[in-house]
């Protein structure tokens, strides 16, 4: 049911504030909705609603879309139904969904440059550079000093065998050893009859050295049960000897003979022999039943061995380098050296002192 009257807001608050005036203080006053019905705050011409509250407690403000925005959001207090300003988070809704990226704003300005950084550590060497141009020549300096000489190069091929020098001067006469004494003279026996001749006696022990001088090699003396070596002479630059068992070694400065390592491959490897030919400065050769060394290892030649020609590649020279060689040279199968065969031992062969002394 719709009443006869309409009223503004404002006389809807006046009406309100009349009635609140002849109504006793004690009492509220009350506008009832009919039945399914409402009551409405309208216009002066009745078009429209302003303000409605269904039967049903709906509160309705039909023409707000067409009033002008406000700033602050109307709560109520559930329960009590007060209206009133929103606390700060009550009108907060839950976070919605992440918006899609934004455009890119411009580049602002460069800033300021910071402070400079601690010194890195320092990057690996780069790739060499292409060389560049050659220079001008330069002017000449002065000459240098005299540099050192070089070592000598390698031993060159043996020449041929040169033509036999005179005989040395011969040596000088060992003393004589004293005569034994007289033995007394027995008496002359009646001549017997001739008997048959008999077989020829072993020969005797030989006597004792001629010379008046001994030979020591590193303070032992040649004769000594340790060493019992004979000693064979001085050819002008090796002192000879031979051992018990009949081998021969040399001594040059103080070492032992060096020989040639011949070998058929380059490099110094593959098979291997002992140079037997002709001797020159630094390259001494190997016989049958001598006794020598190679970079400071002793080997022997057995008594029996004969020489072959070898197809040399390559040698170990005295110096113990090896030398690329192409050649035949004559040579003698060798071993390492044993003792018990040959009669001697060498613990240093490049330390073999040797010292002559007057008897």
């Amino acid at each position: 049911m719709r009443s006869a009257f309409s009223y503004t807001p404002l006389a809807a608050a006046i009406v309100a504030v009349l009635f609140a005036s002849e109504a006793n203080a004690q009492e509220d006053v009350v506008v009832q909705a009919p039945p399914g019905g409402s009551v409405q705050i309208q216009d002066s011409a009745g078009n429209t609603v302003y303000f409605r509250v269904n039967d049903d407690g709906t509160l309705i403000l039909p023409a707000i879309d067409g009033d002008a925005e406000q700033t602050s959001v109307l709560c109520f207090e559930a329960g009590t139904g007060v209206l009133g300003p929103c606390t700060a988070t009550a009108a907060i809704g839950p976070p919605g969904p992440t918006g899609p990226q934004g455009v890119a704003g411009p580049i602002g300005p460069q800033g300021a440059p910071g402070p400079i950084g601690a010194q890195g550590a320092t990057g690996p060497i780069g790739p060499q550079g292409v060389p560049g141009p050659t220079g001008a020549q330069g002017v000449p300096g002065p000459t240098g000093p005299q540099g050192a000489t070089g070592p000598n190069g390698p031993q060159g091929i043996p020449g041929p065998t040169g033509a036999q020098g005179d005989p040395g001067p011969t040596g000088p006469q060992g003393a004589t050893g004293p005569i034994g004494p007289q033995g007394p003279t027995g008496a002359t026996g009646a001549q017997g009859v001739a008997g048959p001749t008999g077989a020829q006696g072993p020969t005797g022990p030989a006597g004792p050295s001629g010379r008046d001088f001994d030979v020591l090699i590193n303070g032992t003396s040649i004769s000594d049960a340790s060493l019992d070596f004979a000693y064979l002479g001085f050819t002008g630059d090796s002192f000879g000897f031979l051992t018990n068992t009949n081998y021969s070694f040399q001594l040059v400065d103080n070492a032992l003979q060096r020989v040639w390592l011949l070998y058929s491959g380059a490099g110094c490897t593959g098979t291997t022999a002992a140079y037997a030919g002709p001797e020159a400065a630094g390259a001494y050769s190997a016989s049958a039943g001598s006794i020598f060394q190679t970079s400071g290892t002793v080997y022997f030649v057995n008594a029996s061995a004969t020489i072959t020609n070898f197809a040399t590649v390559s040698y170990i020279d005295e110096d113990g380098a090896c030398v690329a060689f192409a050649g035949t040279d004559p040579s003698l199968p060798y071993a390492a050296n044993n003792s018990g065969i040959t009669g001697a031992s060498f613990a240093n062969p490049n330390t073999q002192v040797l010292t002559l002394t007057r008897n």
